[in-house]
């Protein structure tokens, strides 16, 4: 009796550390859970964690795309991020506008190119997945 007792209340504190760990995500899109997805994102990208980035991958939520493909994808080669705004469209639709530094493959330069980008980003079974476009300058991301 002992013993259940021990162990009843054991679960309990289990089930009450886990909760306690899964409040920040969101049953409704917000603004604060996108800031938070795309800071962590980010901070992969900067630092080439492919395996993080692609978790956050839209196309890899939907089966689109596996680990190899995103892999050979490439891109730009991005040194500096700073998160300038976040906001969700009328659509639903994830907006983070942010400051950046990069460099492109392939093209000479030993200074960095530097600008303000949009990335999109998804709602998608109660979390925010980035959505895998090219980011146009200044202005809203290609559809």
């Amino acid at each position: 009796m002992l013993i259940k007792k021990s162990l009843h209340r054991l679960f309990l504190m289990l089930f009450i550390v886990l909760l306690g760990g899964c409040a920040h995500i969101s049953a409704t899109p917000d603004t604060e859970s996108l800031r938070e997805r795309a800071q962590a994102y980010w901070n992969a990208k900067l630092s080439g964690d492919l395996v993080t980035t692609w978790n956050f991958e839209e196309t890899r939520v939907r089966g689109q795309l596996t680990l190899a493909q995103y892999a050979k994808s490439g891109g730009m080669m991005f040194t500096k991020i700073v998160i300038t705004d976040v906001r969700i469209d009328s659509n639903g639709k994830g907006i983070v506008t942010m400051d950046t530094e990069y460099f492109v493959p392939g093209l000479r330069g030993k200074k960095p190119l530097q600008q303000t980008l949009t990335d999109p980003w998804k709602w998608i079974d109660n979390q925010w997945y980035h959505e895998l476009a090219r980011a146009i300058p200044g202005g809203e991301p290609a559809k």
